[in-house]
């Protein structure tokens, strides 16, 4: 999984933005926005191929050592949402990395 984040993002991870070397499939690329909402930093993140997102609200310091697992969580929240059967969602998601 490729996730595209913008600068506002990577200032909050505290992260250097890295080249991509190789093409990937957008349907296992996503990207990803930090704002602020309710004076709360909140994550969008939309898959480039199928314009499907999600929203992670309420994001600490914390939860930065927890990303990886949230996002998967929500990839799987939103797929569920949409009626996707749990083999399709769990094939996705070990396939994208």
């Amino acid at each position: 999984m490729v996730i595209g984040c913008t600068k506002k993002l990577l200032d909050f991870l505290g992260i250097k933005p890295q080249k991509l070397t190789t093409e990937t499939d957008p349907l296992f690329s996503w990207t990803a926005n930090l704002i602020i909402l309710n004076r709360r930093k909140t994550l969008v993140a939309v898959n480039n191929a199928t314009k499907c997102c999600f929203v992670l609200h309420g994001l600490t310091a914390k939860s930065i050592s927890k990303l990886p697992e949230l996002i998967k969580d929500g990839i799987r929240a939103v797929l569920q949402s949409e009626y996707v059967a749990s083999e399709i969602i769990g094939k996705y998601l070990d396939e994208c990395g």
